[in-house]
């Protein structure tokens, strides 16, 4: 039987889950699983965290519950808010109430139906669980501590936020997962009295079997720069855009492609896009959501993706782009330059010349591109799910034992 209906739909956002949808989209968002009857190690996963419009730690999730799903030895259930649209087949689902509520009903739902493992892939642990409950908290970035200017909470709020959630969660956790070893030394550095119980496994990226490139829109011609992920103020936008800017001047072919949705405190990034435009007519493009083969035929279209993000916990456009043979351009700082190594050109993040450089090098060099492409298929390999799922089941168990 097939791991999901044929018929199955997502959103349409350039974040879908990975395998989910077919190239129709339109719009309803439904997961099919297989019904499968199974037994041992009892794992639950607290869903109720995601948003209506999934990013990048909804794409690592939906490639999680489908490993998963595919072990025999393990038994899943997700919890979710109640009124979620999202259906799981061959998953049991239990819905929990919004607001503070969401604490009590997951405590019980918890104790009811004697978990033995909470991973809490995304988000943050629960206030409440049984105290002899097993926990996995995967850590993504701890990157508003140092920079909490570019994130929406401020104040109480974020000091609320910070002790009640991150610091409370990562010491009550059995395990806390690192998916890099950058956000491995973001925690040790941070939460020193948790450097015993944290593991670092990079999550897997997987690109669909067959990519039609006639999914990329007409009006974007070739070549064309990609830059993948939600508009937000640490995505560094109008270094960029003043890169390509510099980059375009002396080269009129290649467009710059924007994908991902507008994020918080977008306002300097989406005026530094509108600027750009003006500069380039007709060659700079904004694709606030697109299609799961959408997203995919326009990083294998791509001559290069570039992301010089001030930081990030790990990159997972750099290495979708590499596992389907597009070069890459990244700032040589926090998980990216761990994330890419040599597959990519790695510039500073606050240097528009040696930036617009990259784009003429990764576009136009006689050998470099080529090599690029063949060093990022080789290090795309090194990223699985399954190789993650394996490193985080083995240290729970040792717990458990």
């Amino acid at each position: 039987m097939a791991l999901f209906d044929s018929k199955t739909l997502c959103n349409p956002c350039y974040f879908c889950w990975h395998g989910a949808c077919n190239t129709d989209c339109n719009g309803s968002y439904r997961w099919r699983f297989c019904v499968v009857s199974r037994g041992g190690m009892k794992i639950g996963i607290d869903l109720t965290w995601q948003t209506d419009k999934p990013a990048g730690v909804e794409t690592m999730v939906g490639e999680v519950l489908m490993e998963l799903v595919s072990r025999k030895e393990v038994q899943l259930m997700v919890f979710v808010l109640r009124g979620s649209t999202r259906v799981y087949k061959g998953i049991s689902v239990r819905e929990v109430r919004s607001g503070w509520l969401r604490h009590v009903d997951l405590y019980l739902m918890i104790r009811k139906e004697s978990l033995d493992v909470l991973w809490q892939v995304g988000g943050w642990l629960p206030l409440f669980f049984p105290h002899k409950l097993k926990t996995i908290q995967t850590v993504h970035d701890l990157i508003s501590a140092d920079h909490p200017a570019w994130f929406p909470q401020t104040g109480f709020s974020a000091r609320w936020s910070w002790y009640m959630r991150v610091g409370r969660s990562l010491r009550r956790a059995t395990v806390i997962h690192a998916i890099s070893h950058w956000t491995e030394k973001q925690i040790m550095r941070l939460f020193p009295d948790t450097r015993g119980k944290i593991i670092a496994a990079y999550q897997g990226v997987s690109a669909p079997d067959q990519i039609r490139t006639e999914q990329i829109p007409k009006y974007i011609q070739t070549p064309f720069i990609v830059i993948l992920g939600t508009i937000e103020p640490r995505k560094n936008i109008p270094l960029a855009c003043e890169a390509f800017l510099l980059f375009a001047q002396e080269h009129p072919d290649p467009h710059l492609v924007f994908v991902g949705k507008r994020g918080w405190k977008a306002e300097e990034s989406l005026m530094a896009i509108e600027t750009l435009q003006k500069a380039l007519p007709g060659r700079v493009h904004v694709e606030f959501y697109v299609t799961h083969a959408e997203k995919w035929a326009l990083l294998s279209g791509a001559s290069a993706v570039l992301m010089v993000s001030h930081a990030e916990g790990f990159g997972r456009p750099l290495v979708e782009a590499m596992s389907v043979g597009t070069p890459v351009i990244a700032s040589a700082n926090s998980a990216m330059q761990e994330v890419v190594e040599d597959a990519g050109i790695l510039v500073p993040p606050d240097d528009v010349q040696k930036t617009a450089r990259a784009m003429w090098r990764a576009l136009y060099h006689p050998t470099l591109s080529d090599r690029l492409i063949e060093l990022g298929s080789e290090r795309a390999k090194r990223f699985s799910t399954k190789q993650m799922v394996d490193c985080v089941l083995e240290t729970i168990n040792k717990t458990t034992s």
